[in-house]
């Protein structure tokens, strides 16, 4: 009668809550001794998802984390997962209190750079079992929210527990100085560690500008109020060249976002008048993308966290422009195909290349580091 009952429970839990096996892996062996009920109970649960089908390679174990807030659990739902057989869940309610888990302000911030590689930075470090990243980017310090105070911004974090830092990643805080960001980071969070990815400033240009452009043509040449924020608004050109030169002279237009946005010195010199350079890691964007290992491991020795990431940590997939994750679990980043970008003329390379020799000149000068695409 017990095990009935416990079926009926499961099931009506899995419909309502629309999540799959998570029963075979928390159910101790004193709740359902007998492995072919509990078979049957798995199974009619998978029965119960929606379009889904039942494969024996999806009821493999799924590693567990002993100092994080969350579990994994089998996804089903090729639609919700993308190329994931699993998903983040929440740990039972009594398993959080007793890892004294709650939303805590970050102890470390992405602050840039747009179009660096944050988001394959962000994906990686969530995958650490010391760090608790929050999904998405918050925009806290830089949107009208910030006036909301510290209790809504916690409310924007994820659960962590107390062996944990938790890290969020809004790339474009660092080019947000006239509006004081710097100054808001620091009144809240005096001793935060500051992670900034700097690529080659032209590289990033050109991917600015086509990721915007594509945002234009997916709102039937509207952007919404969101992208036209300050200092989030373009003035896009028919060409990338249109949009950076000046229409009389064809010089280099420092007023210009996709430009601006890549003089990396001004921006960060902001954040060093307010945080040590201790408190700043300037991580090699362009080193990052051919092996991101030896930046994770920086990291992870910058955050003070236990070495988890190694030469075991990646594999490499077929037609994917990036390394992907072998462990804890394994996973790879959604590909989104999109036409290669059109080639740049060779003079306005040239243009950009001698506007942002000064300033990179001056970046070494500010961090004491040099980077890959600095020649």
């Amino acid at each position: 009668m017990r095990v009935k009952y416990l079926a009926k429970r499961l099931a009506a839990i899995a419909v309502f809550a629309n999540i799959a096996l998570v029963t075979v892996p928390f159910l101790s062996a004193d709740v359902i001794p007998n492995h072919n009920i509990l078979v049957s109970i798995k199974t009619r649960l998978q029965g119960l998802q929606r379009g889904l089908q039942v494969t024996s390679d999806l009821v493999a174990p799924l590693p567990s984390c002993v100092t994080c807030c969350y579990r994994y659990i089998h996804c089903l739902n090729s639609t919700e997962c993308g190329n994931n057989t699993f998903v983040k869940a929440n740990l039972p309610y009594d398993e959080i209190v007793k890892r004294q888990c709650k939303r805590r302000l970050p102890g470390a911030i992405i602050i840039g750079t747009k179009k660096s590689g944050t988001s394959a930075l962000q994906k990686f470090l969530g995958f650490h079992p010391e760090i608790a990243a929050a999904d998405g980017e918050p925009h806290f310090f830089n949107r009208p929210v910030y006036h909301y105070g510290e209790t809504f911004y916690k409310k924007m974090m994820p659960l962590s527990s107390k062996q944990q830092i938790t890290l969020e990643k809004t790339p474009i805080y660092y080019a947000y100085h006239p509006l004081g960001v710097h100054r808001r980071v620091h009144r809240l969070l005096p001793r935060a560690k500051l992670i900034i990815i700097l690529r080659d400033p032209i590289k990033r240009a050109i991917s600015d500008y086509f990721m915007e452009t594509r945002y234009l043509l997916a709102s039937g040449g509207k952007l919404s109020p969101k992208r036209l924020e300050p200092l989030h608004g373009y003035d896009l050109g028919d060409t990338f060249e249109k949009s950076v030169l000046t229409a009389a002279g064809g010089k280099v237009n420092p007023q210009s976002k996709f430009v601006s946005l890549s003089v990396y010195n001004n921006s960060l010199a902001h954040w060093l008048s307010f945080f040590p350079r201790s408190s700043l890691l300037a991580i090699d964007g362009d080193a990052f993308v051919k092996d991101p290992l030896p930046a994770l491991k920086e990291t992870e020795h910058f955050l003070g966290v236990q070495s988890f990431f190694d030469e075991d940590s990646f594999f490499t997939e077929e037609n994917r422009g990036f390394r992907c994750l072998a462990k804890p679990v394994r996973t790879c980043w959604k590909s989104v195909k999109r036409p290669p970008h059109p080639t740049i003329p060779e003079d306005v390379l040239q243009k950009l290349k001698k506007f942002y020799e000064p300033y990179n000149r001056s970046l070494v000068k500010l961090l004491n580091q040099t980077f890959e695409w600095i020649k």
